[in-house]
């Protein structure tokens, strides 16, 4: 179940970012648009402005907004996992990655913005999981309840 629920966030995010590209938007608009697509995953008004982290939405909107960039970012998550077993500690790390990469790839200010307030929210959203690394409480990929 969780991957099929992986998979619709991921695909929410490309699917938006893909129809405004293809609608002809500027940068400013499909950045805005990759924004938006996380910013309601992570509030939704259905769920009273709480619950999701955004890290599959902005996987899939930052997919077709910078794929090198979020290539090397599900690489850094990956291998952050693999290491230590903490998944909020390679959605943090992903995000780091993203922001970085996009700058350094040259993407435009667009989403260099966009990547600079999606990876923020991202890292808002896990402060309670860094609090949790810090305390050495946090539950490890695989680890019973």
């Amino acid at each position: 179940m969780a991957v099929v629920v992986i998979a619709l966030d991921v695909g929410k995010g490309c699917a938006v970012v893909l129809l405004a590209k293809s609608m002809g938007f500027s940068d400013a608009v499909v950045g805005s648009v990759a924004t938006a697509a996380v910013v309601g995953h992570v509030f939704p008004v259905w769920l009273k402005f709480g619950e999701g982290k955004g890290v599959a939405t902005a996987c899939g909107g930052f997919w077709v907004l910078a794929p090198q960039a979020t290539v090397l970012a599900v690489a850094t998550f990956a291998v952050m996992v693999l290491l230590t077993r903490y998944v909020s500690l390679g959605s943090i790390a992903a995000s780091i990655a993203l922001i970085v990469v996009v700058y350094q790839t040259g993407e435009s200010p667009f989403i260099v913005g966009s990547a600079i307030g999606v990876g923020g929210l991202v890292l808002y959203r896990h402060r309670v999981n860094m609090l949790r690394l810090r305390e050495g409480s946090e539950r490890r990929f695989g680890q019973h309840i």
